[in-house]
């Protein structure tokens, strides 16, 4: 890692979203060199990004608030993408508010939230319609929002969805089809004939975008939303 670049601190960076944002952030001509925080500095995964990317490693968990802040020590950036399934929904909501807050008190310039629509607000607190990944990411976003004032860190947010790699395991079609040759993929949501439309988003284009959030801060004030 050149001592040169400006260092993106990267919170999930061995998950599916983390591995290509790291190889978008570094792709050359990069100003950004990358390091991560990680519960095993030996992990065959951790070691691959090393090797790949240069990238430097703090190990820790995202719970640790001391090992966070030795993440975020003369970082220039931090996108940080947490994962519901691994912390819980709870969990998840106190470890974004705190990285938020290390990242401020560590003097970071531009932090970057990975979310995703915050489902429950949308409608009108109908438990019925909310998601626990859903919701914790999306109230993160409320509090980063409503702490954020012009003058402190740059804040964005690049709001994903459903990965479109998951068609070939979660959300993979179950092997029948219809009278038209159409592939029939089991998913619970809405009557059949219902024409229900669901976005996806490929993992690549995360990482395009988290690059390109990098390449243009925010420019007045400290907020910037990319849906």
């Amino acid at each position: 890692m050149s001592a040169n670049n400006k260092i993106i601190t990267v919170i999930g960076g061995t998950g599916a979203q983390g591995r290509p944002v790291i190889e978008a952030l570094v792709a050359a001509p990069s100003p950004f060199s990358v390091r991560i925080l990680t519960r095993d500095a030996n992990h065959a995964l951790a070691k691959d990004l090393v090797a790949k990317y240069g990238v430097e490693i703090v190990e820790g968990s995202v719970l640790d608030d001391a090992a966070v802040a030795k993440a975020f020590k003369g970082a220039y950036g931090a996108f940080v993408n947490l994962d519901t399934f691994t912390l819980g929904e709870v969990a998840e909501l106190h470890a974004g508010v705190r990285a938020y807050e290390l990242a401020c008190a560590a003097g970071v310039k531009h932090f970057v939230w990975s979310s995703l629509d915050y489902k429950l607000k949308s409608n009108n607190y109908d438990d019925r319609y909310g998601a626990p990944h859903y919701n914790a990411k999306g109230r993160v976003w409320e509090f980063i929002k409503s702490q954020a004032k012009d003058g402190d860190m740059l804040c964005s947010v690049l709001v994903t969805g459903p990965y479109m790699e998951s068609l070939r395991s979660i959300y993979a079609p179950i092997g029948q089809r219809k009278s038209d040759g159409a592939v029939v993929f089991a998913l619970p949501w809405g009557a059949a004939d219902s024409n229900l439309r669901f976005p996806f988003i490929a993992l690549p284009d995360i990482a395009f975008f988290a690059r390109w959030i990098f390449d243009n801060p925010p420019s007045k004030g400290t907020v910037k939303e990319v849906p």
